[in-house]
């Protein structure tokens, strides 16, 4: 501890001697947290990811509540979230020794709502594949929907459990119908669609964007170079970290480039923007161990240099700041430290505010120099808000619901001979209904502000 306390010394006064260029202050708020992944909230509020356990920390880093895994909820936590509705959702990949996924849902205070522990992992033809790519969990509304990695020799694809928010109940289960291909960390939101970046596996040759919407159809863009990491979306595009692989002196090197993508995949820079700290010691890899958007002080990135042919031996930390606008490399600085295993360095946002952790358990408020530039990230949250109007789940085998903005005035429902099979009036913001024959239809919704919309249904 003695050792651990000096040497977090050291690394703040290494750290605010060399930063001042750049960097205002580097403020210490704990050295006392429990090692994991942070995720600042906005509010102030920090949670820790730790494998079994996430912990949630108040304004002044105290720690609330944890939720733990066990035998009566999932035995591990992959990944998890807080839903636009304010719970939290949580991930497992191996459920029932590795033959089904499971998902939990909590509340803000951390009481369980339920468990669905029987996800699909495997299908007739296809097997568990969770050797290449990241499974997924997202939400869009009340509906939240899992990716999960299925393989069979030299194809495989994803399998997409849509369940109900509410009740944990799986609404739909669908193989995508695309190639071999495994997704990269990150995703991109935007246009009523998620945007995976994909990459071709160990048997596989399509590099692709995959743009799955909220009405459960989707389409698969084959591209020449995958867009590698997305960490955030405007408008208009995606922004994305790309790790380029080389060969230099016959050892496998990394240098690490920034792009903006086009939501088809395609690149919109001509070039990526190579690092400059990957120009200034041309002969050393660098790998990004993460990166994160803040809106006033643009891309932070973490990561390491000198990692040469997986030997970690020599390796050392850099962070830098990136000019989202134009990609270029506005400052970075890069830590001497040859005893990495007592030290640890990665950034984090809240969109706002950028924090580092080091020492597993320091956890610190940067204060850069601030930029000004035009990018805008997208907000999930706003993206909903912004939503006129919706039919979910679509596809669905029997129960849908419908949700607008504006007050509904009267639905009607046709099968596709044109019969009418639901006409009713509303006078409400939502409306639920179901249909028990299989097939197409067509929903007319008209609501108060005298607008009229023909949306597609399908029930299987």
């Amino acid at each position: 501890m003695i050792a651990k306390t000096i040497f977090s010394c050291f690394l703040s006064i290494l750290l605010t001697l060399s930063l001042t260029a750049q960097l205002d202050s580097m403020i210490l708020l704990s050295n006392n947290m429990q090692p994991g992944q942070i995720y600042p909230q906005k509010n102030g509020e920090v949670i820790v990811h730790q494998g079994t356990t996430i912990y949630f920390y108040d304004n002044d880093l105290n720690q609330k509540f944890t939720i733990n895994a066990s035998n009566n909820t999932l035995p591990v936590f992959n990944n998890f979230f807080i839903g636009s509705d304010d719970y939290i959702y949580a991930y497992s990949n191996g459920v029932n020794s590795g033959d089904n996924a499971g998902v939990a849902r909590w509340d803000i205070q951390g009481n369980l709502s339920w468990v669905n522990d029987t996800l699909p992992k495997r299908s007739s033809n296809l097997n568990t594949d969770g050797s290449s790519g990241y499974s997924n969990l997202m939400q869009f509304g009340e509906e939240v929907f899992v990716f999960e990695m299925f393989g069979e020799g030299d194809s495989a694809r994803y399998g997409v459990s849509h369940l109900d928010a509410s009740t944990g109940k799986v609404e739909s289960f669908e193989i995508l119908d695309i190639p071999y291909s495994y997704f990269h960390y990150g995703f991109g939101l935007q246009n009523r669609a998620w945007y995976f970046s994909c990459a071709p596996g160990p048997n596989g040759t399509s590099e692709g964007m995959l743009e799955y919407r909220f009405d459960d159809t989707y389409d698969y863009n084959v591209v020449n170079n995958s867009a590698g990491m997305i960490f955030g979306s405007t408008q208009d595009e995606l922004l994305s970290i790309q790790f380029q692989e080389e060969t230099i002196d016959g050892e496998s090197k990394y240098s690490t480039n920034f792009n903006k993508v086009n939501f088809d995949g395609t690149f919109i820079l001509s070039e990526p923007i190579v690092s400059d700290w990957k120009n200034q010691y041309d002969t050393t890899s660098t790998y990004a161990s993460n990166v994160v958007f803040s809106q006033t002080y643009g891309v932070i990135v973490a990561g390491t240099r000198k990692y040469h042919n997986g030997n970690w031996s020599d390796a050392e930390y850099f962070v830098a700041q990136i000019n989202p606008d134009d990609g270029q490399t506005v400052w970075d600085t890069v830590f001497d430290q040859s005893s990495v295993g007592d030290f640890f360095l990665s950034v984090h946002s809240d969109n706002d505010r950028v924090y580092l952790m080091s020492n597993y358990t320091d956890f610190y408020e940067l204060k850069f120099k601030e930029l000004n530039f035009n990018t805008v990230l997208s907000d999930d949250k706003i993206e909903e808000e912004k939503t006129e109007l919706k039919i979910y789940p679509n596809p669905t085998s029997s129960r849908f619901r419908i949700e607008s903005s504006q007050e509904i005035e009267s639905i009607s429902v046709y099968d596709l001979s044109g019969r009418l099979v639901i006409d009713e009036m509303v006078r409400s913001r939502s409306y639920n209904s179901n249909l028990t024959n299989p097939g197409m239809y067509l929903v007319k919704i008209i609501t108060d502000d005298g607008n009229t919309t023909v949306k597609r249904l399908i029930i299987r």
